[in-house]
């Protein structure tokens, strides 16, 4: 069943409308690799930012991220304000004008919890299409089942308001996280940090196997991020589109 989440406390600090906000760090430029992965920005009535995820499109009206942007939707509506989503690879300045799509709804797993770091996915349904974007795969069933200690997802975000992306090592698999090493000094290599939502992708590929916690906005030396091959996660997903 899909559930809204009013996000009326626990904002974080508005941006101002003057320049745009510092985004994720670390990797290299991705220019159009991952045309697909897009961020979403949540305002007030005066333009003002106060919530910036990374996410991925799964159909021409539906942008998987994490739990943050979308459960703010509905607050920022009830306040005249707004939620918009790009795929620039450069982020446009100031957040106005075609490149920015409108985000009719946001909803968030009903299992969501902040204080345990579970289940934090997060749902915009568009209110267009969008055209000329062909959407991430989802992973089937357990797909990461065999993925082992060591080994490497590409995770893609946005770093000085630019597209990034980063082949990142997993440390650790569990039921329904993946724990991953970071290099805070990266430049070519350690995880994109900064946007709570951005994909990871399976190496090579067009499938987005997992989530970014908000957790990976603070480049430690770790970071997590939710699977999306998961009973739990396939539950949610499957409101909005088919998982295979």
């Amino acid at each position: 069943m899909r559930k809204k989440l009013v996000a009326t406390t626990i904002l974080v600090a508005a941006l101002t409308v003057g320049q745009p906000p510092v985004g994720a760090v670390n990797g290299d430029l991705d220019g159009n690799a991952h045309p697909n992965v897009g961020v979403m920005l949540v305002q007030d009535a005066n333009g003002d930012i106060f919530e910036y995820c990374g996410g991925v499109l799964i159909s021409p009206t539906v942008f998987l991220t994490n739990y943050n942007c979308p459960g703010a939707v509905a607050f920022a509506q009830s306040i005249g304000g707004r939620a918009v989503v790009t795929f620039e690879p450069v982020l446009p300045w100031p957040p106005v004008g075609p490149a920015f799509r409108t985000v009719e709804a946001g909803y968030v797993h009903p299992d969501a919890n902040p204080q345990k770091v579970s289940d934090l996915y997060g749902i915009a349904v568009l209110a267009r299409p969008v055209r000329g974007i062909t959407p991430a795969e989802l992973p089937t069933l357990q797909q990461l089942a065999s993925i082992k200690k060591g080994q490497t997802l590409t995770v893609v975000g946005y770093g000085s308001n630019e597209r990034r992306f980063a082949e990142v090592t997993i440390a650790k698999i569990d039921s329904g996280m993946i724990t991953l090493l970071n290099n805070t000094n990266a430049t070519s290599n350690g995880s994109v940090c900064g946007d709570g939502g951005s994909p990871f992708f399976l190496p090579g590929t067009n499938v987005a196997v997992a989530v970014a916690d908000g957790q990976t906005g603070r480049c430690n030396s770790i970071s997590w991020a939710f699977r999306n091959d998961t009973e739990t996660a396939r539950s949610f997903i499957d409101d909005f589109v088919s998982v295979p």
